[in-house]
């Protein structure tokens, strides 16, 4: 998990931000390649992963 977080945490942070989701999120599209991903589908996301509500995914809250 680790490894898959650092190749994701392009700015190496420590933390992912709304960019960096984004571009994880195309990047497991899979079969359906949409080309763009929305800020809801962005946003969506954060909300379900970032439980302490700072806006950023840190390492404990992707693994969750």
């Amino acid at each position: 998990m680790r490894k898959a977080f650092e190749l994701v945490d392009t700015t190496k942070d420590g933390m992912l931000d709304k960019a960096e989701l984004r571009s994880m999120l195309q990047g497991m599209d899979g079969g359906n390649r949409r080309d763009h991903i929305s800020d809801a589908d962005v946003d969506e996301f954060t909300r379900n992963a970032d439980t302490n509500g700072d806006g950023l995914i840190s390492f404990e809250e992707f693994v969750e």
